[in-house]
């Protein structure tokens, strides 16, 4: 998927809060139902007008970025990524 199709930030919408392309969705989001629990699919009927498909490409980017001795960059370790993804 073309990164300029997943997540923007733009000053006009939410103040410049990085969102889902195409939606008012705050990436944030997302992180706040992983933390909390709550599987992709919940996150999906939540907010429709995000594609499965940009959730994946997202959290692709985000674990390619993440480097393996900083975990900082990431609120949630990438295996709980990866084990929370392969549930759904």
């Amino acid at each position: 998927m073309d990164p300029k199709e997943i997540v923007h930030a733009d000053p006009k919408i939410l103040g410049g809060t990085p969102v889902f392309v195409g939606t008012r969705v705050p990436v944030d989001a997302l992180i706040d139902f992983l933390e909390s629990g709550e599987t992709i699919e919940d996150f999906l009927h939540n907010y429709p007008g995000v594609s499965r498909e940009q959730i994946f490409a997202y959290v692709d980017g985000r674990i390619a970025r993440q480097r393996p001795d900083d975990p900082s960059d990431s609120v949630i370790s990438p295996a709980e990524l990866r084990r929370r993804l392969a549930e759904d």
